[in-house]
Protein backbone atom coordinates (compact mmCIF):
# COMPACT_ATOMS: atom_id res chain seq x y z
CA UNK A 1 0.00 0.00 0.00
CA UNK A 2 1.33 3.28 -1.05
CA UNK A 3 1.36 6.01 1.63
CA UNK A 4 0.82 9.69 0.58
CA UNK A 5 2.02 12.60 1.91
CA UNK A 6 -0.24 15.10 3.68
CA UNK A 7 -2.75 17.29 2.13
CA UNK A 8 -1.40 21.17 1.56
CA UNK A 9 -4.40 22.67 -0.19
CA UNK A 10 -6.50 22.03 -3.12
CA UNK A 11 -6.19 23.45 -6.64
CA UNK A 12 -7.73 26.44 -6.64
CA UNK A 13 -9.13 25.59 -10.52
CA UNK A 14 -10.20 21.96 -10.21
CA UNK A 15 -10.16 21.20 -6.58
CA UNK A 16 -7.29 18.58 -6.93
CA UNK A 17 -5.50 17.93 -3.76
CA UNK A 18 -2.40 19.00 -3.38
CA UNK A 19 0.07 16.76 -1.55
CA UNK A 20 3.25 17.78 0.43
CA UNK A 21 5.41 15.93 -2.02
CA UNK A 22 3.77 17.63 -5.62
CA UNK A 23 6.65 18.69 -7.08
CA UNK A 24 5.26 20.61 -9.79
CA UNK A 25 4.68 24.80 -9.52
CA UNK A 26 0.94 23.82 -11.81
CA UNK A 27 -1.49 21.32 -11.06
CA UNK A 28 -1.17 18.03 -12.66
CA UNK A 29 -4.83 17.87 -13.12
CA UNK A 30 -5.77 20.37 -15.17
CA UNK A 31 -2.17 22.26 -15.76
CA UNK A 32 -3.16 25.82 -14.05
CA UNK A 33 -0.53 27.56 -12.25
CA UNK A 34 -0.48 27.16 -8.45
CA UNK A 35 -0.48 30.02 -5.80
CA UNK A 36 2.72 30.36 -3.84
CA UNK A 37 1.56 28.86 -0.84
CA UNK A 38 0.94 25.37 -3.08
CA UNK A 39 4.19 25.59 -5.25
CA UNK A 40 7.35 23.09 -4.22
CA UNK A 41 9.75 24.58 -1.96
CA UNK A 42 13.87 23.08 -1.89
CA UNK A 43 14.03 20.54 0.81
CA UNK A 44 16.31 21.87 3.57
CA UNK A 45 19.82 21.20 2.31
CA UNK A 46 18.51 20.71 -0.97
CA UNK A 47 21.05 20.93 -3.46
CA UNK A 48 19.33 23.40 -5.82
CA UNK A 49 22.26 23.03 -8.49
CA UNK A 50 24.38 20.35 -9.12
CA UNK A 51 28.04 20.29 -9.75
CA UNK A 52 28.52 17.82 -13.37
CA UNK A 53 31.82 17.66 -11.83
CA UNK A 54 33.94 17.99 -8.84
CA UNK A 55 37.48 18.67 -10.51
CA UNK A 56 38.67 21.90 -12.22
CA UNK A 57 36.26 24.68 -13.42
CA UNK A 58 32.74 23.71 -12.48
CA UNK A 59 29.98 23.12 -15.04
CA UNK A 60 26.89 23.21 -13.38
CA UNK A 61 23.25 22.84 -14.81
CA UNK A 62 19.74 23.27 -14.47
CA UNK A 63 17.29 21.05 -16.00
CA UNK A 64 13.15 22.20 -16.39
CA UNK A 65 10.81 19.02 -16.96
CA UNK A 66 7.40 18.29 -17.33
CA UNK A 67 5.00 15.92 -18.88
CA UNK A 68 2.18 18.66 -18.72
CA UNK A 69 3.40 21.86 -19.65
CA UNK A 70 3.70 23.37 -23.07
CA UNK A 71 7.42 23.84 -24.51
CA UNK A 72 6.71 27.35 -24.58
CA UNK A 73 5.84 27.05 -20.72
CA UNK A 74 9.26 24.98 -20.15
CA UNK A 75 11.14 27.15 -22.58
CA UNK A 76 9.90 30.44 -20.40
CA UNK A 77 11.19 29.00 -17.19
CA UNK A 78 14.88 28.48 -18.80
CA UNK A 79 15.06 31.23 -20.47
CA UNK A 80 14.14 33.31 -17.02
CA UNK A 81 16.81 31.48 -14.91
CA UNK A 82 19.30 31.58 -17.69
CA UNK A 83 18.72 35.52 -18.01
CA UNK A 84 19.59 35.44 -14.46
CA UNK A 85 22.83 33.06 -15.08
CA UNK A 86 23.61 35.97 -17.36
CA UNK A 87 25.50 35.65 -20.71
CA UNK A 88 29.30 35.47 -19.39
CA UNK A 89 28.56 32.69 -17.49
CA UNK A 90 26.01 30.95 -20.14
CA UNK A 91 27.11 27.86 -21.69
CA UNK A 92 24.31 26.31 -23.81
CA UNK A 93 20.43 25.60 -23.48
CA UNK A 94 19.49 22.08 -25.09
CA UNK A 95 16.27 20.29 -25.22
CA UNK A 96 14.90 16.85 -25.07
CA UNK A 97 11.59 14.98 -25.47
CA UNK A 98 11.34 11.14 -24.07
CA UNK A 99 7.72 9.04 -23.57
CA UNK A 100 6.07 12.87 -23.96
CA UNK A 101 8.12 14.36 -21.27
CA UNK A 102 9.77 17.61 -22.17
CA UNK A 103 13.16 18.32 -20.74
CA UNK A 104 14.93 21.71 -20.77
CA UNK A 105 18.18 21.78 -19.72
CA UNK A 106 20.30 25.18 -18.46
CA UNK A 107 24.33 24.49 -18.57
CA UNK A 108 26.69 27.58 -16.89
CA UNK A 109 29.40 27.72 -15.17
CA UNK A 110 29.35 28.76 -11.47
CA UNK A 111 29.87 31.85 -9.71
Amino acid sequence: MTRLSPEIGRCPSCNTPIRQDHPYAWCSECGNGLPEELRPRPRAGAAVERPADAGGPRVMFRHFGSSFRTWDGLFAEAAAFATQVGRERLISIGHSEDQAKGVVTVWYWSA
